[in-house]
């Protein structure tokens, strides 16, 4: 049975999911859902968990290629972690869209900006991140 309820989560996790790739599992909670419901949709197959604590809807992870589901992983994984984190290695090249052959595209490559270690579902590594400007993609590319 859909209820008015039903429709106005569905409508804004959706619209997190099209923006972000995945929504979180604290978006969830704030909307007045709890653990028991996350868990009830995704053995509906209703959702489907992208990484610990982010989810997006099985209708759109399906018709996601490999590439996509990385990107999707990559930007939920720095949504959780936020600004201790970069992404990094082949996870970084997938999302400049740049060509990757041989990579884990299970993983996530995160660089942790403070040295500090993590990781579930992605490789983590550590350094000290310096002030400095970056490196682009763009910047690296032959004309």
């Amino acid at each position: 049975m859909t209820t008015t309820r039903t429709v106005v989560y569905d409508d804004l996790l959706r619209r997190l999911a099209l923006e972000h790739g995945a929504f979180l599992r604290r978006e969830v909670l704030e909307l007045g859902l709890d653990d028991r419901d996350l868990r009830r949709h995704l053995r509906a197959g209703v959702w489907v968990r992208v990484r610990h604590g982010a989810y997006t809807f099985r209708d759109l992870w399906d018709v996601m290629g490999l590439e996509e589901r990385h990107r999707v992983r990559a930007r939920a994984a720095m949504r959780v972690l936020g600004q201790r984190v970069v992404v990094s290695h082949h996870s970084a090249c997938l999302m400049h869209r740049l060509p990757v052959w041989g990579a884990d595209l299970e993983r996530v490559q995160l660089t942790r900006r403070d040295g500090a270690q993590v990781a579930r579902k992605a490789i983590c590594n550590t350094a000290r991140a310096s002030s400095s400007p970056r490196t682009s993609a763009r910047s690296m590319a032959s004309p």
